[in-house]
């Protein structure tokens, strides 16, 4: 029979997946019939207007840490410590969305193939635009790793602080992406949207 405490987490999760695909989907939309364009531009003529040296060594700096290379390496030494300290099925759960993330990633670029725009600062990456692989990725391993290290405190504002600083984290290098002009806006809306769905239907199915 199930409690009020599962029945709330089954709600959540519910209402997780509901948001996140329909935040991705018409993210998807829009790009397709060219609906998000005059936003992307206004935009990323926005941000860029905040452009000073400091800050760009800064989003050059915190974009590396949603980078394939960095995220995997850090979902690896993850899992293992996960694994080696008996909590196996947050190892699992860990795994299997960051496997799913890379999965989805490549499907959605070559599906959409979206063009990359100007770059602001540094080279343009070889691969399509959409979605952004860097606020999929970083919203998928920070999220996760913060959503544990929260469940494992034991006050409340210790919880409130590690996920506020873990959504920190994602949006900066999200904010980075557009910052840099190798993304447009709706690129890593769709990642992050794209990540929770991610997390929400890999820990409904694996709680099942």
């Amino acid at each position: 029979m199930a409690t009020p405490d599962t029945e709330e987490r089954s709600g959540w999760s519910y209402a997780c997946l509901a948001i996140s695909l329909l935040l991705f989907t018409s993210a998807t939309l829009g790009v397709v019939f060219g609906v998000t364009d005059g936003l992307d531009a206004s935009v990323r003529g926005a941000v860029n207007a905040w452009a000073s040296p400091g800050l760009t060594s800064y989003f050059e700096s915190l974009t590396h840490l949603g980078s394939t290379a960095v995220v995997y390496s850090l979902t690896v030494i993850a899992v293992l410590a996960l694994w080696l300290l008996g909590k196996r099925p947050a190892a699992l759960h860990l795994a299997v969305v960051m496997a799913v993330a890379g999965i989805l990633n490549n499907a959605v670029k070559m599906s959409i193939a979206r063009a990359r725009p100007e770059a602001f600062f540094g080279d343009l990456p070889a691969s399509y635009s959409f979605a952004s692989g860097h606020a999929l990725f970083a919203g998928c391993l920070y999220g996760v790793l913060g959503g544990m290290l929260a469940a494992a405190a034991p006050r409340g504002w210790q919880r409130a602080a590690i996920l506020g600083c873990s959504l920190a984290l994602i949006g900066g290098i999200g904010l980075s992406r557009v910052y840099l002009g190798v993304h447009y806006p709706s690129d890593v809306i769709a990642g992050l949207a794209l990540a929770a769905l991610i997390i929400c239907a890999v820990r409904g199915i694996l709680s099942r």
